[in-house]
């Protein structure tokens, strides 16, 4: 497949999971408009609420684009390549990898106090990664997940990351 050729099947997969994620009922958009990305220092960009959030709160819920192992090296040389989801093993797409198609991807790390927990979801559309508010969150606080690195692969950035 040739680079335009990728690129034509890209813009329509986004297309398409943008109309998904717009349609989305899961998601209310009162939600959707009360977080904003924000830049981090030692971070990159982050998510953060605007107003307070219950916890329970569907904070984010976002369609996936799979990346099949055979894209993965390819994905490495890309912007893309600290923005996707890794899985354990390929699925029954082929994936080992997903990209979510929202702010999703954004996230930022916290193995010692996060605040959103993630869930994945298998739709007649693909893979859905949805984070829920484990606690109650201030306007104003960053969202944070486990990265649930596994022991042997925790990245040097993650110098606090707790052992399991």
């Amino acid at each position: 497949m040739n680079r335009r050729s990728i690129l034509k099947t890209t813009l329509a997969t986004l297309t398409a999971a943008w109309g998904l994620m717009l349609q989305s009922k899961e998601v209310s958009a009162a939600t959707r408009v009360q977080l904003e990305i924000r830049a981090v220092e030692g971070m990159g960009r982050g998510v953060f609420a605007r107003a307070p959030i219950k916890a329970g709160t569907v904070v984010i819920r976002d369609y996936t684009l799979p990346v099949p192992a055979a894209d993965i090296e390819h994905t490495q040389k890309t912007v893309f390549k600290d923005y996707y989801f890794v899985s354990g093993e390929p699925g029954q797409d082929g994936a080992v990898a997903y990209l979510a198609l929202g702010i999703a991807s954004l996230l930022n790390h916290s193995g010692k106090a996060p605040n959103v927990e993630q869930r994945w979801d298998l739709t007649k559309e693909g893979w859905v990664v949805e984070f829920t508010a484990l606690r109650n969150i201030r306007a104003g606080e960053q969202l944070f997940f486990d990265y649930e690195f596994a022991e042997d692969e925790i990245p040097a950035w993650a110098d606090n990351y707790p052992k399991k």
